[in-house]
């Protein structure tokens, strides 16, 4: 700012903050007038205090929540709220101040310097309800509030306090219920903390289906008379980790700023007999009073309003090259559209990232460097990025699941600028990768990875002093990697795949600021410290997979996730994506699809489904792009023979459905089979099965010895047919004219399965 305009701008700011104090208060005029009247003034006179002339008790309830703030686990307000305010009040609120100059710079370092303080203040949290409908449905709906300043104000009478940030629909939902309102106290366990989650993501559609799915026992009264209703008719958590509700009324309202503190009087408590102490917010964090951090899982909070953006969850599979460019480009637009996302800071860096549908990292998006090409593009002054993002670009080469042709091509690069330069493994592990064109956020990749192959091209010396304690190079990196590994080998796979980082850094060498670049990577640990759980015997898909064993392993995930029932969705859709590939039989380090991106996209359309009823079928809608309805016959039969030839051994020991996702059909595909009217499923008993023996029977001879060891087991076992070596192969027909061993085979297989043969059609014995 000149210094021409600073007195014109501290004028204005001044009178900003002046015009805020000063307004009027709605509730200070109405409580004056009903202490006047008595404690217990009618209801008729009550609600009509609540007119005030705030222009903002207007906005709709259905919004979607406002982008600057954000869910505790990822960043605090130094004045005590947690709430997002919905797209309009948001608009509201931004026709407010974006004509107010900045203020100036001690101003702003004084707000900094507040910020850091409070983040090292511990504050209890708690979860505020009050009665609300959605204006569109009619609905009543789960509103209420995150907040970390609720405090005791005095004990005769009991009152307390807390403040909540304006535009606030909470707020304007207290008001609406005559000042009534619920307050929850959460425990200082993983189920307090979800519960304080789900009350941090805004008041709007999606939060509320959010709500109604996580929390089992939420209560959202409809009719006074039910025997659970209370006076504020405010919705209950009933949740056991809930250890204590207040009732209470609002005595005073005071604004300040941009908050309204609220003086409330408690009419009753429902306390439950717990021992566990009430959950504090600490540095960002959920934490015990002993002050251990407390983990939830933090669901995709629905972003923006901005409809371009969501077609992030538009793509018929994964995304690829062409996707992640127009995500980027929606992403910039996003960002110009809200200066506050402007800010290269870690705190708004990390609320932009959590107002996006899908995190730009998966995707090799870098954020920081795409917010300093936003603000060059504005023509925005540009504070210097750090020394090693300077010449960034947005777009990382590599990213998530590397496959091997990429790691290959890594492995070349490092070989080239190491021996071109040795000093490059001096630099910070996360430049070195940029150097290689590698996101920081890549899974699976260890610092070995990269070391071995300098050291077998004798470009490293194979045992390195050059590692320190304090310098995150490549070296320091592989020495606490080599330590995690020894220390994970001693490990119970259960105690391996849950200890905290912070445990395994203790226990290797390393420290927070290492944790990041192991975090990732936990899957590939586990494979190289647990090999009895890693088993080939175990897991019957590995490496990079094919087109083929993608189906089958979404088929695998959709299966497990059991998405027809909600209760056992909700229990299992927060399991780690490694953990979910290794409990249906998959190897968590494949390459070749996008497990997370597929997970994540279940979990949008589960968070934007209001009717649970409705949500398997949008799984399967999903599904459409990798499966097919209907195939002819001639496609059928040259499937299944390319998918025996290719695997015979999967062939023999794949379930039915397996197969069916291998051949890319959906479930209840059928099929028109010559000589019958209707179409068959392709699932039937004899169909498939016959189609894949015969083609079992056929490859036989021709496969490796444990092949064809593996078909004739398989072939006597499952229908008692002794296979023989085929000396001269003829083209097969599923009808009756077919050579001796055809009929011989089909016969053995339909009496193994209770068919019966007659007129040359098959028809199931029923006993």
């Amino acid at each position: 700012m000149s210094l021409a305009h600073r007195p014109a701008a501290r004028f204005f700011a001044a009178f900003y903050r002046w015009n805020l104090q000063n307004r009027p208060s709605s509730l200070c005029a109405m409580f004056s007038h009903r202490h006047r009247c008595g404690a217990h003034s009618t209801h008729a006179s009550f609600a009509r205090s609540y007119h005030a002339t705030r222009h903002l008790l207007q906005q709709p309830e259905n919004g979607l929540p406002q982008q600057n703030d954000l869910s505790p686990s990822k960043i605090e307000d130094i004045n005590g709220i947690l709430e997002h305010t919905d797209a309009n009040q948001r608009d509201a609120t931004r026709i407010a101040v974006t004509d107010i100059p900045d203020l100036d710079a001690e101003t702003e370092a004084l707000k900094s310097s507040l910020r850091a303080l409070m983040r090292n203040v511990p504050t209890s949290v708690a979860v505020v309800t009050a009665a609300g409908v959605d204006p569109k449905t009619q609905e009543h709906v789960p509103l209420g509030v995150a907040v970390s300043s609720l405090t005791t104000v005095s004990m005769d009478p009991p009152m307390i306090s807390f403040n909540l940030k304006e535009p606030s629909q909470t707020l304007n939902a207290i008001r609406a219920a005559k000042g009534l309102f619920r307050i929850h106290i959460p425990s200082a366990n993983k189920g307090g903390a979800n519960i304080v989650e789900k009350f941090s993501q805004g008041n709007h559609t999606a939060a509320y289906n959010m709500r109604r799915k996580s929390l089992r026992k939420l209560w959202v009264p409809i009719i006074r008379r039910d025997s659970r209703s209370t006076d504020s008719m405010a919705p209950q958590i009933w949740d056991d980790d809930v250890q204590a509700a207040m009732e209470c009324t609002v005595t005073q309202e005071l604004p300040v700023a941009d908050h309204v503190i609220l003086v409330a009087k408690i009419d009753s408590i429902e306390r439950r007999v717990l021992h566990c102490p009430a959950v504090l917010y600490f540095q960002g964090k959920y934490m015990r009073v002993d002050g251990t951090s407390i983990k939830v899982h933090a669901a995709p909070t629905p972003a923006t309003s901005d409809q371009t953006i969501q077609k992030v969850w538009d793509c018929a599979q994964f995304p690829g090259e062409k996707e992640r460019r127009e995500y980027m480009e929606h992403i910039k637009a996003f960002i110009k559209a809200d200066k506050s996302h402007l800010e290269l800071g870690n705190l708004n860096i990390a609320r932009l990232i959590m107002a996006l549908p899908y995190q730009p990292q998966a995707l090799g998006i870098n954020v920081r460097v795409l917010v300093a090409e936003c603000r060059s593009e504005m023509g925005l002054p540009n504070p210097q990025l750090p020394v090693a993002q300077r010449d960034t670009p947005v777009l990382d080469e590599f990213y998530g699941r590397l496959a091997p042709s990429s790691r290959e091509i890594v492995i070349e690069r490092a070989k080239k600028m190491v021996s071109h330069d040795v000093r490059f493994l001096d630099l910070e592990y996360a430049t070195l990768l940029q150097h290689l064109g590698v996101s920081s956020f890549v899974k699976d990749l260890l610092p070995s990875d990269i070391m071995k192959p300098l050291r077998a091209a004798g470009l490293v010396d194979s045992i390195s002093t050059k590692g320190n304690d304090t310098y995150n190079n490549i070296y320091r990196l592989e020495k606490i990697e080599k330590n995690l590994v020894q220390y994970m080998r001693t490990l119970r796979f259960e105690e391996a795949a849950s200890r905290s980082w912070d445990h395994l850094m203790e226990h290797s060498g390393g420290d927070n600021s290492t944790k990041p670049y192991f975090r990732n990577a936990r899957p590939r640990l586990l494979t190289m410290t647990q090999p009895v759980v890693f088993s080939r015997e175990n897991l019957d898909i590995s490496g990079h997979v094919s087109e083929a064993e993608t189906r089958v392993v979404l088929r695998r995930i959709v299966h497990y996730l059991f998405v027809s029932n909600q209760s056992q969705y909700r229990r299992y859709k927060g399991v780690a994506p490694g953990e979910i590939l290794r409990r249906v039989h998959v190897d968590p380090t494949i390459t070749g699809m996008d497990v997370e991106y597929f997970l994540a996209k279940i979990e949008h359309i589960y968070q934007f489904t209001h009717h649970f009823r409705d949500f398997a079928p949008k799984v399967n809608e999903l599904l459409g792009g990798w499966f097919e309805y209907d195939i002819t016959w001639d496609e059928l039969k040259s499937r299944v023979k390319q998918f025996v030839e290719a695997t015979p051994l999967r062939a023999t020991k794949w379930s039915k459905a397996d197969q069916m996702a291998a051949l890319g059909l959906h479930h209840y595909a059928k099929v028109q089979v010559p000589g019958q009217d209707v179409p068959q499923e392709v699932r039937s008993d004899v169909l498939l099965a016959t189609l894949v023996a015969k083609e079992l029977r056929d490859f036989y001879g021709t496969g490796t010895p444990r092949e064809n060891t593996a078909i004739a087991k398989f072939l006597k076992e499952t229908y008692d047919y002794e296979v023989h070596a085929k000396a001269h192969l003829q083209p097969d027909r599923l009808d009756l004219e077919q050579g001796d061993s055809s009929i011989e085979l089909r016969e053995a297989m339909l009496s193994n399965l209770n068919v019966d043969v007659s007129g040359g059609t098959m028809a199931k014995r029923y006993k």
